[in-house]
């Protein structure tokens, strides 16, 4: 399944923002919030207890 240029662009400021070493993980991450950076960086920090 293809994303949108405005999904590829939160993926890659995802990407670059959490340094992750899984894109499949970030984008079905990013899926799973309605391809919200802000939320799926948030999500992010829970699951690994950033925060």
């Amino acid at each position: 399944m293809s994303i949108t240029p405005s999904q590829q662009e939160s993926l890659v400021q995802f990407h670059a923002i959490t340094n992750s070493a899984d894109i499949e993980a970030d984008r079905a991450l990013l899926e799973r919030v309605g391809w919200d950076v802000q939320r799926a960086i948030q999500a992010n920090d829970k699951a690994s207890g950033d925060i």
